[in-house]
């Protein structure tokens, strides 16, 4: 039994120090898109806008725990980054372009040809779309930044 009255684990890392190991990026990454993904499923399914507003708020909690666990690379300007974390956050700009083209393209095809289907999907379609286009950078750069050394594996 430890003696100490502070919050801390037994192994002396906290949550946020555990978001940062490569494993834990990569979960919230994935959670992120699928979260976007059920809520376009949502939508379609169930013809409501509260059917979206649990996913809306899990989708902004994955996005700030998901730039928490890059350190906040993608927000923090070049005078704060060392040249590999700079590397990293203009490569993920730089992948989540073309990327964000593609899938705003499809989005507006389908909005388009959709157009006098279910409002609700429509929004929730827009909704999907511009949450990935948003957080591609982020979740590059989470995807695709090496692990620290203190990684537990």
């Amino acid at each position: 039994m430890r003696s100490d009255t502070s919050m801390a684990p037994a192994s002396g890392r906290t949550w946020r120090d555990r978001i940062h190991t490569q494993r834990n990026r990569r979960i919230l990454a994935a959670l992120y898109v699928a979260n976007l993904v059920a809520m376009l499923l949502a939508t379609w399914l169930v013809d409501s806008y509260w059917v979206a507003l649990p996913f809306g708020a899990l989708w902004v909690a994955l996005m700030v725990l998901t730039t928490l666990s890059i350190r906040g690379i993608t927000n923090e300007g070049s005078v704060a980054l060392d040249e590999q974390q700079i590397a990293f956050r203009n490569a993920g700009y730089k992948d989540a372009y073309w990327i964000g083209v593609g899938v705003a393209f499809v989005g507006g095809v389908l909005m388009s040809a959709l157009s006098d289907s279910d409002t609700v999907f429509e929004v929730g379609l827009f909704i999907g779309a511009w949450g990935i286009v948003t957080g591609l950078p982020t979740l590059i750069v989470a995807w695709t930044l090496p692990p620290e050394v203190d990684d537990e594996q």
